[in-house]
């Protein structure tokens, strides 16, 4: 099962804004980039940073690995 299959399955058990949901969204987004698609790993990237800041805050580390993801695919 992929990364892409897997992500429903953390929404569903332990809901959009656990913080193993956003890692596996934000290993989503790497594998995206690392398969060329770095528009797509970009917009997945800016959505997640706007819900990880929305519950930890702009100073959270995952803010921060995010951001620095972003900065490389755009």
């Amino acid at each position: 099962m992929g990364l892409e299959h897997a992500r429903p399955a953390h929404i569903r058990v332990l809901g959009p804004d656990h913080p193993d949901t956003f890692h596996v969204r934000n290993n989503v987004a790497y594998w995206r980039a690392e398969a060329g698609d770095l528009a797509g790993a970009a917009a997945s990237a800016k959505r997640l940073l706007g819900d990880v800041v929305r519950v930890f805050g702009a100073d959270h580390a995952l803010a921060h690995i995010v951001r620095a993801n972003l900065e490389d695919w755009t």
